[in-house]
């Protein structure tokens, strides 16, 4: 089977969103990692951290131009035979568990592949019933209340990186 094309399912939810939201900056933040950035590099000029000063401005461009542009949105169609998104088709067989990751600033739903080379489907959940999601797609798959938001992505979402 082809999983590019789509079957003629029945769209049971749909929606789009960004995989997560950009988080609100203010002025106070950038303030605050501009003083940080610049402190770490005086340091390691001053003690003659060469290799460290190098890394450190290549994490601060790469940092500056991973976030210049606009996170993109992306649709998904929950399905009866299965989950439309990113323009590919994924059959409920080819998917084991799904969870919710619930934070202050936003939920995300993410949905676990099978096959190991496939990255998990991953959206934010924006505006929608959680409950009404959760009853849907777990006529479908079990949910795993088990699982919760790395901890790269809270460190991430908490210094708003």
């Amino acid at each position: 089977m082809n999983t590019n094309t789509q079957p003629q399912g029945e769209t049971l939810l749909t929606w789009t969103a960004p995989v997560t939201p950009e988080p609100v900056r203010t002025k106070k933040w950038y303030i605050c990692a501009i003083v940080v950035a610049l402190l770490i590099l005086f340091y390691s000029l001053a003690t003659g951290a060469w290799t460290f000063t190098g890394v450190l401005v290549l994490a601060i461009g790469l940092y500056i131009y991973v976030h210049r542009k606009e996170e993109v949105e992306k649709t998904i169609r929950i399905q009866g035979d299965g989950v439309y998104f990113e323009g590919e088709f994924v059959p409920w067989s080819k998917v084991d568990t799904f969870w919710i990751v619930d934070t202050p600033a936003y939920s995300q739903l993410q949905i676990h592949r099978k096959e190991r080379m496939k990255d998990n489907i991953i959206i934010s959940i924006r505006n929608g019933d959680i409950a009404q999601l959760r009853a849907v797609i777990s006529g479908f798959i079990p949910e795993n209340p088990n699982y919760h938001e790395k901890i790269f992505d809270k460190i991430s979402r908490i210094c708003k990186l």
